[in-house]
């Protein structure tokens, strides 16, 4: 029993001293998993994650558009959700003074209000409902 221990010890010391990185389609990764694309067009894919049935789940193209159930995200939208039994689930907060620096452009779901918000021209807009 003793022996396991220190055998577990040992394995655990030297696992905090490493610190791979790894590299796909680079020899030289600049982060812990650096993926390089490899051709330079709209059309690539840079990223791509398949289920077991070889579904694809996640693409992310080239030119860094993201596509969620989307093989080929739309190229004007950044990111493309794709369902048609599924919803976006947005960011819930206990109110609008839980955002420290909000930004132009921000959409939340307000708990304290029970409605979306969304931050414009300087300031959080009222429900964004009837």
């Amino acid at each position: 029993m003793m022996k396991k221990i220190f055998l577990f010890t040992i394995m655990i010391v030297m696992a905090s001293f490493c610190k791979a990185q790894v590299g796909i389609g680079t020899a030289t990764p600049a982060a812990t998993l650096d993926v390089v694309s490899k051709d330079n067009t709209a059309a690539t894919k840079a990223l791509e994650i398949n289920n077991s049935s070889a579904v694809e789940m996640v693409t992310v193209t080239n030119n860094g558009n993201v596509g969620i159930n989307a093989p080929v995200p739309e190229t004007d939208a950044l990111l493309e959700l794709k369902s048609t039994n599924k919803a976006l689930l947005i960011t819930r907060v206990a109110n609008t003074s839980s955002i420290a620096n909000p930004l132009n452009g921000m959409i939340l779901y307000d708990n304290s209000s029970n409605c979306v918000k969304a931050y414009e021209n300087s300031a959080w807009s009222g429900c964004l409902s009837n």
